[in-house]
């Protein structure tokens, strides 16, 4: 079950699909909403932060938010149904992902009339799952002229801060210096106490990300809200990096004797 921060879920979607739910359809719909929510959700977010009620009367399918994470993944998907032009301007990127799955199991329900809308607001907007919003969504989906690339890296860095993401959230972000800046990504939550010391200890560490980069024309760049901190690597010792920095003009000789002194003290 889902560490329920939140006393109440909030509704944000649903399908009203207005057919009897039968096994197919619920799992179509179940598809194209499950491959929605992975694309909204940030890195390291539990998937349980969202969940999805199914009524079998003329088929409702809603989804409920139960974190603050879920919520705001909750709201952007909401937002792409709603008003998918002016959410592609202010992130193209997650936008297009979202699109791309609403798009591609959309296109097979177009004969259901399936309609969107805001659960428990009477002035809901409501957006039919047709030919034209599937139309619509595949060309921001295909627009995207983004890629994102998955992949481990390390940092060395002191850790500044590490604290709760927002308010009354049970997930926490650490402060590292990442490019000679100060930025925030997403803590494991089994690295929570390693990363206390450390930032308590002063010490530099060196820091295992899960991390996401997005390339943007020619050039990548790293996606803070995707990275995560992953743990502090125990057996790197600023005391040899800094004995690796004493020595700017080294032979090969010289650095593989370094090297095999330091592998030797471990």
């Amino acid at each position: 079950m889902p560490d329920r921060e939140q006393q109440q879920p909030v509704e944000r979607l649903a399908i009203l699909l207005g057919k009897a739910a039968t096994p197919a359809r619920v799992a179509d719909t179940a598809q194209m909403l499950a491959k929605a929510v992975e694309a909204a959700l940030p890195l390291g977010v539990a998937e349980d932060a969202i969940t999805l009620v199914v009524k079998n009367l003329n088929m409702v399918a809603t989804l409920r938010a139960w974190t603050p994470a879920g919520d705001e993944a909750l709201t952007f998907l909401s937002n792409v149904v709603f008003d998918p032009v002016r959410t592609s301007q202010n992130d193209p990127i997650r936008t297009a992902g979202v699109a791309r799955a609403l798009a591609h199991s959309g296109k097979d329900m177009v004969d259901d009339g399936g309609v969107f809308f805001v659960p428990c607001q009477s002035d809901s907007p409501r957006i039919k799952l047709d030919r034209t919003l599937v139309h619509v969504l595949e060309q921001l989906a295909s627009s995207e002229h983004t890629t994102r690339v998955h992949g481990g890296t390390q940092v060395y860095s002191v850790v500044l801060r590490v604290g709760r993401a927002k308010e009354q959230s049970s997930r926490h972000q650490v402060r590292l210096v990442i490019n000679g800046k100060a930025q925030d990504v997403q803590l494991h939550a089994d690295a929570f106490d390693s990363f206390v010391e450390a930032m308590r200890s002063g010490r530099k560490v060196k820091v295992e990300l899960k991390a996401c980069w997005r390339k943007l024309g020619s050039e990548f760049e790293l996606d803070l809200q995707r990275t995560t901190a992953v743990r502090i690597d125990p057996t790197w010792r600023q005391a040899d990096f800094t004995k690796l920095l004493a020595e700017p003009i080294l032979s090969v000789e010289e650095g593989l004797a370094i090297l095999s002194e330091l592998e030797g003290d471990e």
